[in-house]
């Protein structure tokens, strides 16, 4: 609903405006003031339908002769009001005030956008509020957990792919690195790009096959039911140099400080379903 309408400076210098005022006085100004404001709140387009004289006259406030009102307003020479088919329209509504006409069409637009924009901060909270409490679950199941540093990242960034000539290079030693890693989790592991990118940094297989030994009896994997003793883990980048410089007797219970001795982890590994003959051998 308009708040407001556009008078123009000039209004009570203009003629029809003297005019008005020797015939019917100022309550006579009063009155066509008083019709555009019900015009502007409840007839936006200017269109005065379905009211009689009196009930303009009951808008105008005006307390003299409806009609004679009427006929002062709609005057040819000095129009105020438009006789059209069957009802009066407010003269040059539409062109002194097109922005109540349209006061409507803006407030839909105006719900509209606040709707998207609504349902669009709504959505992103969600997306945030979703990682925020995915942020705290890891934190919370990383928190009491044992050795080693640096704690497999769960969300890593994919690394560029490497060359595919290189890639043909050393597709013999990759399939080497991961066959041992399989025979040694019971795994079928495929993904090779991780071992592929640290062999063509100048990593080599023996280094591969050591970090593969030292992580199988890292007591946070085996905790874990060595969900992390997979070749994304275990030769990212960020880690292939700290798990390189670890052995098994390295690892040690935070509580205590102890370090696990072999038969305390083979006990893990019981425990835990993960612990193979062949292990023994290796």
């Amino acid at each position: 609903m308009n708040q407001d309408i556009r008078i123009s400076l000039d209004f009570w210098d203009h003629h029809k405006t003297i005019h008005l005022k020797r015939k019917l006085g100022y309550e006579g100004i009063e009155a066509i003031t008083r019709i555009w404001f019900y015009a502007a709140k409840y007839r936006p387009d200017g269109h005065l339908t379905k009211m009689s004289n009196e009930d303009i006259a009951i808008v105008a406030h005006w307390s003299g002769d409806p009609d004679q009102l009427i006929e002062i307003l709609s005057d040819k020479n000095y129009p105020w009001l438009d006789k059209l088919d069957g009802f009066f329209s407010i003269h040059n509504w539409k062109k002194r005030n097109s922005y109540a006409i349209f006061s409507e069409k803006r407030s839909r637009q105006a719900r509209k956008a606040a709707e998207a924009r609504y349902k669009k901060g709504f959505n992103n909270h969600n997306v945030n509020a979703e990682r925020m409490l995915t942020d705290n679950a890891d934190s919370m199941l990383t928190a009491n957990a044992p050795y080693p540093y640096p704690y497999p990242d769960p969300d890593p960034e994919p690394e560029p792919k490497p060359d595919i000539k290189k890639k043909n290079i050393y597709s013999g030693d990759v399939q080497k690195v991961l066959d041992y890693l399989n025979e040694k989790t019971g795994k079928r592991y495929t993904k090779k790009d991780e071992i592929l990118s640290r062999l063509h940094e100048g990593k080599t297989v023996e280094q591969c096959i050591h970090i593969i030994d030292t992580k199988i009896h890292d007591p946070f994997f085996l905790e874990n039911n060595m969900k992390f003793m997979n070749p994304v883990t275990l030769f990212r980048k960020s880690h292939f140099d700290i798990y390189l410089n670890q052995t098994p007797n390295d690892f040690q219970d935070e509580k205590t400080g102890e370090r696990y001795s072999a038969e305390r982890l083979k006990k893990i590994a019981i425990e835990k379903g993960l612990y193979r003959e062949d292990d023994d051998e290796g």
